[in-house]
């Protein structure tokens, strides 16, 4: 009897999975449809409703609504969504394209202080595939390992004893390394403390209070990083090192 309530359970599991799955494709498929026949504001309130009611959406969503606010003239938020989908997919060539396209439009011209050429390194090996290929890697290098194992064990050549157990060696260690960025990956999503500006104009405050000194000014479409949250206030930091005060819902994270 256990064992039959198993299978119903996993069996429902299934279904509820791949009912979902065909609920997200056929409201892709609408919102393709209506970006096609030009119907923008369709468009976004279809693969919003993606967004909102489905987990692990995947880069191709962001990236079509970002191309429907795009559409629409709202480009800060065209800009919000370029960069989920560049989030999740950083390589896309068609994304980066779009997403400099779209800030060709801002206000804001702030000038970037390169970070450290060694974080750069970093993040562009952290950000090379996706965490789920990295998960892929991890397990093929693993299995490898163990491959090199069972030669180990069962050949009788001296040469390929050695050879195997040093690739065997050496596979594990890939492995390892593939795990834990497939690790580094997916938190370096989930933890993103980027944000996009939405309103027109935001006065960043010098403390987190209405009354206190403006330190200056930004506009729509401009990316922060908020640094802390206190209360209805973040403290933010632009890309060229300024830092303030700004009421968090004047602009969305990534």
């Amino acid at each position: 009897m256990r064992y039959l309530l198993n299978i119903i359970i996993v069996y429902l599991s299934f279904s509820s999975i791949a009912f979902g799955q065909a609920d997200t494709d056929s409201l892709f498929a609408k919102g393709n449809e209506a970006y096609k026949n030009k119907q923008f504001f369709d468009a976004i309130e279809l693969y919003s409703v993606i967004i909102e009611h489905h987990e692990n959406v995947s880069a191709e969503v962001y990236y079509n609504l970002g191309n429907a606010y795009y559409k629409t003239g709202d480009f800060s938020r065209a800009i919000l969504n370029y960069e989920r989908a560049l989030l999740l997919n950083p390589s896309d060539e068609d994304i980066q394209f779009n997403l400099a396209k779209a800030k060709t439009y801002l206000v804001d011209k702030i000038e970037v202080i390169p970070d450290f050429f060694v974080k750069t390194w970093f993040k562009k090996i952290l950000i090379f595939f996706d965490s789920n290929l990295w998960a892929i890697l991890a397990l093929l290098f693993f299995n490898l390992s163990i491959t090199g194992i069972l030669i180990y064990n069962f050949t009788k050549s001296v040469a390929f004893r050695k050879l195997s157990f040093i690739l065997s060696i050496l596979f594990l260690f890939f492995s390892v390394f593939a795990l834990s960025f497939a690790f580094k990956t997916r938190n370096y999503i989930e933890e993103s403390n980027s944000a996009i500006v939405l309103e027109p104009t935001v006065r960043v405050k010098s403390s987190p209070d209405l009354e206190s000194n403006d330190m200056f000014i930004i506009h729509e479409g401009l990316k922060v990083d908020v640094i802390r949250e206190i209360g209805t206030w973040s403290e933010i930091r632009l890309s060229d090192g300024k830092q303030g005060w700004m009421q968090s819902e004047n602009f969305e994270k990534i």
